[in-house]
């Protein structure tokens, strides 16, 4: 009704600002009709307000809702050597700190080896780059890129994300990918937290069995209620057995390093291998979530009780070198079996006999490159791909 005709080309170029301007006509009509004048000024002084803090925190956003998507730079068919691939890392400021995840892409990605000599380079100034990498569960502006995921229409949309979506996420906005870089192994590009430990997992699990540990179970839990299966099935376990428990869920063991410290990863690994059985719960139980809980206790050579989703056996040395939480009745069952284990040396001995078959398939699929370069390699083949798709139709 708004774009009738002619109009149509010039209204699909600017929805966004038309979209805009048809929101604060209504907004005016319903709202400050029936006002009086100070109120229509204070009205008008709040809504410019907003517009500006919404300037100035969404910068290149407000370029969108008023230029409306550009076109991506040129494809130039006749070159057929320009295949480098440029990837903007979205919200630098904000997901580079404190893991500086981001220093790490930057500093490798001219490493990665991409056919025909082509190059990755990343940065996080150029919104028009090839590709758009951005962090889920991990930004500021989760509603706008439900909408607008592009900077530019023939740009790629790489998702990144290693965390369960079904607490930190907007599920919606994070569906608008071309590439999704994952921990579950039908990621596009696949990457396992096991990846980052997988050299020291296959030497730990060459080693004899340990005979001189003297303490039982412990645990390391900070975030006591992000799950409250997790929460239950922990407050249930340590009323049949003692578990000391070192993080502020329930605490009643100090470690003598705070998660602050710079060494505190080094320090809970010193005290995880004193123990003969560590328990590992996920802080969600989804479909190909297993992270570094479960890889602590297997390089503490303690053995891991874990509760999180049965993908687990994909990864893991053995169905017989952990407990899983889901195979007892209930958490008492659980506990006597740890007992029973720990009364017999020759049962507590056989846990250590890995079978290394699961290390060695995953180090082959999944873990041959860096995160940046199988990111990057990935993003190559889609550019390839649109730029022989693009030149086919000249």
């Amino acid at each position: 009704r708004i774009c009738p005709g002619k109009l149509g080309g010039f209204c699909s170029k600017y929805s966004p600002l038309l979209m805009l301007a048809v929101i604060v006509k209504e907004l005016y009509y319903w709202c400050v009709s029936d006002m009086s004048r100070k109120a229509r000024y204070l009205f008008l002084l709040l809504l410019l307000m907003t517009t500006l803090c919404f300037v100035m925190y969404f910068p290149e956003e407000s370029k969108l809702v008023v230029y409306g998507i550009a076109n991506c730079p040129q494809i130039n068919c006749d070159n057929t050597t320009d295949l480098n691939v440029t990837i903007y890392l979205d919200n630098y400021d904000i997901v580079n700190y404190p893991y500086h995840v981001y220093d790490e892409y930057e500093k490798f990605s001219p490493l990665c080896k991409l056919p025909n000599g082509a190059r990755c380079i990343t940065n996080h100034n150029n919104v028009y780059s090839d590709a758009r990498f951005f962090v889920a569960c991990k930004r500021r502006n989760e509603l706008l890129s439900k909408f607008m995921p592009r900077y530019c229409k023939e740009q790629l949309v790489i998702q990144f994300n290693h965390e369960p979506e079904m607490y930190n996420c907007n599920l919606d906005s994070i569906y608008q990918h071309d590439i999704t870089a994952s921990y579950k192994l039908n990621s596009d590009v696949p990457l396992p937290y096991m990846c980052g430990y997988l050299d020291d997992l296959i030497t730990a699990a060459k080693r004899p069995a340990p005979t001189t540990k003297t303490k039982s179970v412990a645990l390391f839990l900070t975030k006591c209620h992000k799950d409250k299966g997790r929460f239950d099935f922990i407050k249930e376990l340590m009323k049949h057995i003692h578990v000391d428990s070192y993080g502020e869920c329930f605490h009643n063991t100090d470690m003598p390093a705070s998660r602050q410290d710079e060494d505190w990863q080094g320090i809970k690994e010193n005290i995880s291998n004193q123990y003969r059985f560590l328990i590992c719960p996920e802080g969600a139980i989804l479909p190909g979530f297993v992270t570094e809980k479960i890889w602590h206790a297997y390089l503490a050579q303690a053995i891991p009780i874990y509760r999180g989703t049965s993908d687990v056996f994909e990864q893991v040395p053995g169905s017989n070198t952990f407990l899983f939480a889901d195979n007892f009745t209930s958490p008492k069952a659980l506990a006597d079996h740890i007992r029973h284990i720990e009364s017999d040396q020759a049962i507590y001995e056989s846990f250590f006999k890995m079978d290394l078959t699961n290390y060695f398939k995953i180090k082959e699929e999944f873990c041959q490159s860096s995160r940046i370069c199988a990111i990057c390699g990935e993003a190559y083949k889609r550019k390839l791909a649109l730029k022989k798709r693009h030149c086919s139709q000249r």
